[in-house]
């Protein structure tokens, strides 16, 4: 069955232009006139794909990416900008796969899109519908779990080893750590399932704000887990080059001290340019994207308080599932 690829863009010639050609190419290519169109017909037929225009009325394209990205719903769908603004980082930050500036070539453009489903297919089915997605050589588990703790999210931090195929789950209830498991070729659950997965260095994750814990398992706070997982890597670091000695910079013996807030926060921003979570702040905070107008001068999206009235029913299908 051919892929579904959605187009979103308000340019009729555009428009028609991009349908021949991913049709031609034997895509089921799909078309809307406007953001809110585009999230009418991802919500009704999910596409596999969606390419999108920058600067459209009522809701531009970084504002209908990031309310995608926010749903669990829809998270997992790949967006690709299509603009002539060339603002490739705003298109990141909200969570978009790819950025292509007008005007391209038609090669370029299917040669991308098939690119960016090409990484979307190879995701393990478990990462499928997440929202917040990585490669942990790319970012340790330890600084994934940093930024969620500060961000007081929950939901579950779904993450792959590639190497042995084994599936850590790491539940968090308001930024702490409630329960863990461990599935695979050993079988873990609570702190062990953690610090088994905390020795990962290869992997892939993703993180569900509406898969939720059945039952509390893990007691310890996440400031103090994330310590001794540290200490534990130094040791094993000393013991792989022969240290007989501590490593500099080790936790003390005993129970050592939680860092402060500010310090959290401080390596937190560190990696937030690295991780592109704009819109998943907002998410966690618990607000909603507020619409800027008028919207074709808009090229920034603003977390605000609520969204427009028309959009009140859409949007809550996409965060309930109905």
């Amino acid at each position: 069955m051919a892929q579904r690829i959605l187009i979103v863009e308000d340019d009729p010639d555009l428009r028609a232009l991009l349908l021949e050609l991913l049709q031609a190419a034997g895509y089921d290519a799909r078309a809307a006139e406007n953001g809110i169109e585009g999230l009418r017909s991802v919500v009704d037929d999910p596409p596999g794909l969606v390419l999108s225009d920058v600067l459209m009325p009522d809701l531009t394209g970084l504002e209908f990416c990031a309310l995608l990205k926010e749903s669990p719903r829809t998270a997992h769908i790949p967006v690709v900008f299509l603009s002539c603004v060339d603002d490739v980082v705003s298109g990141f930050d909200v969570g978009a796969d790819d950025y292509i500036v007008k005007p391209f070539r038609h090669r370029e453009l299917l040669a991308r899109v098939q690119a960016v489903l090409r990484r979307t297919e190879a995701l393990p089915p478990v990462l499928a519908t997440g929202g917040l997605r990585g490669n942990l050589a790319q970012l340790s588990l330890l600084d994934i779990l940093q930024t969620l703790h500060v961000g007081r999210a929950s939901g579950c931090l779904a993450v792959v080893r590639v190497s042995s195929g084994a599936i850590a789950r790491l539940w968090l209830e308001s930024g702490d750590l409630a329960a863990a498991r461990l599935e695979g070729p050993e079988s873990l659950s609570a702190k062990d399932a953690f610090f088994a997965a905390a020795e990962w260095d290869d992997g892939v994750f993703s993180f569900d704000s509406a898969d939720r814990a059945e039952a509390r398992t893990v007691h310890s706070s996440l400031e103090s887990l994330l310590l001794e997982a540290a200490r534990l890597t130094d040791e094993r670091t000393a013991a792989a080059m022969g240290s007989a000695g501590p490593v500099r910079g080790a936790a003390p013996e005993g129970p050592a001290a939680a860092p402060d807030r500010a310090t959290l926060e401080e390596r937190v921003n560190e990696i937030r340019d690295r991780l592109k979570v704009k819109a998943f702040e907002a998410l966690t905070d618990g607000r909603r994207l507020h619409i800027p107008r008028p919207a074709p001068e808009a090229t920034t999206v603003d977390p605000g308080v609520t969204l427009p009235k028309e959009l009140d029913e859409l949007i809550e299908r996409m965060l309930t599932g109905d």
